[in-house]
């Protein structure tokens, strides 16, 4: 009995550990980026640099942009601009947009960006530089991409002209025409590393959780748990690798965006459902019989929906999903907290 209640505190003393260590590598990937950033707003699609320090940081441009729904050339582009919106087509299936950005020389400059959602074009001063997917007006037409764009791009006379096409037929909300990262390439590239580096360690800390518990499991049959929690860090591996940075298109370049996209849905409910029978084996006290089959249930449900519903319709379904999903941690966090002197003076808490 000493034994399982020392191995208990041990438990009870790592999850916190646990916790610390997943907010750590949250804050790295998101706010240590931003160091020397600064933020630039359009003024009707044009970002006039000049007076800008561009030596000593990199720069976050944001704001509206000058579009023509559909898909047109830089020639169309440029003899239908009186026809030019001002603004950020999230909500168009297909656009043309254009940013200029003026600069105080013509030195070397980087720019860089996720593609917009979910097929991107992209053309500097005419010439084109990269492409994700084929954004096209029709639906049969349109292929879905993903792709870093990270482009180093001189200016001409000053001037800095980009033409997006971008086109969503997937998904109910599309990705925005801004938001692009630019300044010297010795400041952006720095800037690239932080961005990427922390989602290749939290994909190769799942990947080792992975392999440890599985090993455990294989040698230890008896204990469950550590086969659950192996499928679990192999589940959000996966999902690690698939949002965010979105690190396995880097890694595997011929990835199927299809294949990535419905792994990155199945990945949540896959995950609500090992997480719900985890902790049912770990603590069995704290979920409610009728919390574990409710949520396997709506779970296994949304991955049969997850396999076989359009796009268009998953995404929005998604939302739904999230909202029981949140509910349901803070079910299990309202559980835990009533559960934890039980749990701390040894009551029913299985471990073998």
């Amino acid at each position: 009995m000493k034994k399982v209640n020392k191995e208990r505190r041990i438990l009870l003393l790592v999850l916190p550990l646990i916790v610390l260590a997943c907010v750590s590598l949250w804050y790295a990937r998101n706010y240590s980026r931003v160091d020397g950033m600064t933020r630039v707003q359009s003024k009707n699609g044009v970002f006039d640099l000049n007076g800008i320090d561009l030596d000593s940081g990199f720069l976050r441009l944001e704001g509206d942009v000058s579009y023509i729904p559909g898909i047109l050339t830089t020639e169309e582009f440029a003899s239908r601009e009186d026809e030019a919106q001002t603004g950020n087509p999230w909500d168009i299936p297909s656009a043309t947009s254009r940013i200029l950005i003026r600069v105080p020389d013509n030195r070397t400059y980087m720019v860089t960006a996720a593609s917009i959602d979910f097929a991107h074009r992209a053309y500097v001063n005419g010439e084109l530089r990269f492409e994700a997917g084929n954004p096209a007006e029709t639906a049969e037409e349109f292929v879905p991409g993903h792709g870093q764009m990270t482009l180093e791009v001189t200016p001409e006379n000053g001037v800095i002209e980009i033409i997006q096409q971008g086109a969503n037929f997937v998904h109910h909300e599309g990705g925005g025409h801004t938001n692009l990262y630019f300044g010297r390439p010795e400041a952006v590239r720095p800037f690239l590393a932080l961005t990427f580096g922390p989602e290749y360690i939290i994909v190769g800390l799942f990947a080792a959780l992975f392999l440890v518990h599985l090993v455990l499991f294989i040698v230890r049959r008896s204990y469950k748990p550590n086969l659950i929690f192996s499928l679990l860090c192999l589940t959000w591996m996966v999902r690690s690798g698939v949002t965010g940075a979105k690190v396995f298109y880097a890694l595997f370049p011929a990835l199927p965006w299809q294949l990535a996209f419905r792994a990155e849905y199945l990945s949540l409910p896959l995950a609500a459902i090992l997480m719900v029978l985890l902790i049912r084996e770990v603590f069995p006290s704290v979920p409610q019989k009728w919390f574990v089959r409710t949520m396997c249930g709506v779970s296994g449900l949304f991955c049969v929906l997850c396999l076989f519903m359009g796009t268009v319709p998953l995404s929005y379904t998604l939302l739904a999903f999230e909202a029981l999903f949140t509910l349901a941690i803070v079910y299990l966090c309202v559980r835990f907290i009533m559960k934890v002197p039980g749990l701390a003076r040894g009551g029913n808490f299985q471990i073998e």
